[in-house]
């Protein structure tokens, strides 16, 4: 049984661009430091952009801390969209829909890490910040780069400030994180031991 407090699932762009490439990097290096102190890393199992990534730090770091196994995981989709290395990681399910699959992410972890994206990651990123709100904050949600995530941000204090919602959601539904160790304090003070 997967323990959610100590996954992480790592969303962002599928893609390889200039504009992603800096947070692949970053990404890569996240991945590596919640890997050695004890997190399974859950995704999409994409081999380019932020997906590629984290699929590729978690397969090489994957390893057992103190004494229990940190696994690279992944939710596919079906049918399989053909950039998938079903070789180095442990499917745990399946997906026939993006919907589908964030719900699946939603059963199998507490703590989302995503990164900047396209018009999927946009999504998957409302939907995990409303699901938040009407599961009772339940979930620790991260995005990452305050400068991609700003439209967002701005679009949350405005219906905010126009009464639409009754809490700022930034700081109660999501966090937001600048660098590898903004994550490490929100992720590695609070993780299960």
């Amino acid at each position: 049984m997967l323990d959610r407090q100590n996954a992480v699932v790592i969303l962002g762009s599928s893609k390889t661009c200039a504009e992603i490439e800096p947070y692949m990097a970053e990404c890569a290096d996240i991945t590596k430091y919640l890997v050695q102190n004890g997190f399974n890393i859950i995704h999409g199992c994409g081999l380019n952009g932020i997906m590629g990534a984290a699929y590729k730090a978690a397969a090489q770091y994957s390893k057992r801390v103190n004494n229990k196994p940190v696994q690279n995981l992944s939710i596919i989709r079906t049918p399989l969209w053909g950039d998938e290395d079903l070789d180095n990681c442990i499917v745990i399910d399946k997906a026939k829909t993006e919907a589908d699959r964030l719900d699946k992410f939603m059963r199998v972890s507490d703590n989302f890490l995503i990164f900047p994206g396209g018009i999927t990651t946009m999504q998957e990123s409302t939907t995990l910040i409303q699901e938040n709100r009407h599961n009772g904050y339940d979930k620790k949600i991260v995005l990452f780069s305050e400068i991609f995530w700003s439209g967002l941000i701005k679009q949350y204090e405005y219906i905010y400030k126009q009464n639409i919602v009754k809490e700022n959601p930034l700081g109660k539904e999501f966090i937001v994180a600048n660098s590898i160790s903004d994550v490490i304090k929100i992720f590695i003070k609070t993780k299960v031991r």
